[in-house]
Formats: C-alpha cells, structure tokens, sequence
C-alpha cells in the first residue's frame, strides 16, 4: 500500500493505493461485508415496514444503507480495474 499526498491549496490530499495483489486478497471480504451489510438493510427494512421501527433501529437502516453503498461503490471500481 502506497500513501499518495498531493497538495491541494494550502491544504495536502491524502490517498491509499493499493496493488493489484493487494486488491485480489480484500476483494473477498469486501463482497462478504457487502452480503452482510446488504442483509441488516433488509432487516432493518422489515422492521420499518412492519411500523415497529424505533428511531435507534431507523438510525441503524441508514448507517446500513451508506455502509452497503459504499461497500457496493467499491466493488463497481474493482470490476473496471484489471484484476
């Protein structure tokens, strides 16, 4: 893994980079986490539909819904990238 900075104003970008061996090895959790986050959405849902969802439990479906985005967002990258 590479750290990558670039200056940005008076304010430095920082970046991961990963190789592509490095990549192949988390590609495999990175889809497992995305099944798991992708089923807490689902139950999250069910409770909300159901009418019986407490803020805390529609609190968790959002944390779930962007953790399963982002997790989705990243294998879409690694599918463009040549593996």
């Amino acid at each position: 893994m590479r750290l990558i900075v670039e200056p940005n104003g008076m304010h430095n970008e920082i970046y991961h980079g990963l190789s592509d061996a490095e990549l192949k090895v988390l590609v495999p959790a990175i889809r497992r986490e995305l099944k798991r986050a992708e089923k807490m959405v689902e139950h999250y849902k069910d409770i909300l539909e159901g009418g019986e969802a407490s803020e805390r439990q529609t609190t968790a479906l959002v944390k779930w819904e962007k953790e399963a985005e982002t997790l989705s967002e990243i294998i879409n990258y690694t599918k463009n990238v040549k593996l």
